[in-house]
C-alpha cells in the first residue's frame, strides 16, 4: 500500500481540498496569541506569511514523520525569523504544533 504524503493525509482528516490545505495548516498552527494580528496582517501584507506558507508546502510532500521532522529542522536552521513581526512577536507557525500535527495526522512512523 503507497504512503500517503502529508498534505494529503490533512485533507482527508479535516475534509480540505488541496488548494486550502497550505492555509488549513497555517491557521491550525499558528501561536496562540497570534491568531488576531495574523488576521490583520493576512489582509494588509499576505507576502510576510510567504516563509511559512512555503515550509508548509515543502513539508506537505512529506510521507513519513521522521521525514517532516527533517524538513522542519532544515527549514528553521536556514529561515530563522527575520523580520519583526516574526522574530520579536512571534507571528508566525509554531514548529511544535506543526510537528503535533503531523504526529496526530500520520503517526510517529
Amino acid at each position: 500500500m503507497a504512503r500517503q504524503c502529508f498534505r494529503d493525509t490533512v485533507c482527508a482528516r479535516f475534509g480540505c481540498t488541496a488548494e486550502s490545505y497550505a492555509t488549513t495548516v497555517f491557521w491550525r498552527c499558528l501561536y496562540t496569541h497570534a491568531r488576531i494580528p495574523a488576521r490583520i496582517l493576512w489582509v494588509v501584507r499576505p507576502k510576510i506569511f510567504a516563509d511559512e506558507l512555503d515550509l508548509i508546502e515543502v513539508v506537505g510532500t512529506a510521507e513519513s514523520f521522521a521525514e517532516l521532522s527533517r524538513e522542519l529542522a532544515s527549514h528553521r536552521y536556514h529561515y530563522p525569523p527575520r523580520d519583526f513581526f516574526r522574530r520579536e512577536l512571534a507571528i508566525r507557525v509554531s514548529g511544535k504544533k506543526l510537528a503535533r500535527l503531523a504526529s496526530k495526522v500520520m503517526g510517529q512512523t
